[in-house]
């Protein structure tokens, strides 16, 4: 965006540039709130923001003037017409959503708008289609009550299919009674990444997936192996790998976070926790995380690359 700015702008641009918190609250509410708008009243808007902050904004190429017809009157007033770039939450019904991340932010529920760490609130969106989160920001543990009022969160949206939970502590089962029942009729899935299991909407259970089209879908998306990850969570987590290779479905990625040992001598990865990750053909995409201060040596680079290299789908290792 400095490019576009006067070289004479670029010092006081690089001082407001950590301050625009007031940009974002507008973005966010006017993007993602129950009042949706992306016109706004020149005079209003610089109010809000001051002239100074205004004016940058403006010179960077934020906010583009347009002259609009009141038909009421016949009169033309000028307004601002943003096209924000810093916002993420765009929630009108003609643009799809296809992805809602939440990492780190998601902190409960205000009645029923999603509650962030911030402090602001998200109201439904019309065009989700996935939700996933990714720890929540404290205590790491989604209750029953939030599992159910994220499923009723999403399903407010008509192109709705799925809520991912990463990396999170669940409940160990949820009553099925307070299981929406259009969820079920939607055929929602609700996945447990970490867990490599899905929510059975009917009993409320954890289950592992045994069809073709669950197993599809929870490969979709990127699945972990940590290190601090209990031996059983690890192994449901490679079964159901194994269970996608063999029937060439795709796998988005794979992660092994600070949990691989070495490679062993039919090529197989060995894991710290001593279970045996095998060859996987249908891998797209492997990170390969290490503790601080360890180095991979040449040996063990050999072999994650001849391992990955078995796969024909592969695109990415890193």
């Amino acid at each position: 965006m400095k490019n576009k700015m006067k070289d004479e702008n670029v010092t006081n641009f690089e001082l407001l540039e950590k301050e625009h918190k007031v940009l974002d609250k507008i973005a966010f509410e006017a993007l993602s709130g129950k009042n949706q708008k992306l016109v706004w009243n020149r005079e209003q808007l610089r109010n809000q923001l001051g002239d100074e902050f205004y004016h940058q904004y403006f010179r960077i190429g934020i906010f583009v003037e347009r002259r609009i017809l009141n038909i009421t009157d016949n009169q033309t007033h000028k307004t601002i017409f943003s096209t924000i770039k810093r916002s993420i939450f765009i929630t009108k019904p003609f643009i799809p959503i296809s992805h809602l991340y939440l990492r780190l932010s998601f902190s409960g529920f205000d009645g029923k708008d999603i509650r962030l760490e911030s402090g602001l609130c998200l109201s439904s969106l019309s065009s989700v289609e996935k939700i996933s989160i990714n720890e929540k920001g404290k205590g790491n543990t989604l209750s029953e009550e939030e599992v159910i009022g994220l499923i009723n969160y999403g399903i407010k949206s008509p192109t709705f299919k799925a809520l991912w939970l990463h990396s999170c502590k669940l409940p160990s089962s949820i009553n099925p009674d307070i299981i929406p029942e259009e969820s079920r009729l939607r055929n929602i899935k609700v996945i447990s990444s970490r867990d490599a299991c899905y929510l059975d909407l009917k009993s409320g259970k954890w289950s592992k997936p045994d069809d073709i089209q669950t197993i599809t879908e929870m490969c979709s998306g990127a699945l972990v192996i940590h290190r601090d990850t209990s031996k059983s969570i690890q192994r449901s987590v490679i079964e159901l790998l194994v269970e996608a290779s063999n029937h060439d479905i795709p796998i988005y990625r794979v992660t092994l976070g600070c949990s691989i040992d070495k490679i062993d001598e039919d090529g197989n990865i060995i894991l710290s926790s001593g279970l045996s990750l095998p060859i996987i053909t249908s891998l797209e995409r492997m990170k390969i995380q290490t503790e601080k201060g360890r180095e991979i040596n040449e040996h063990e680079v050999n072999g994650i690359i001849n391992y990955v290299q078995r796969s024909q789908r592969l695109k990415k290792l890193q």
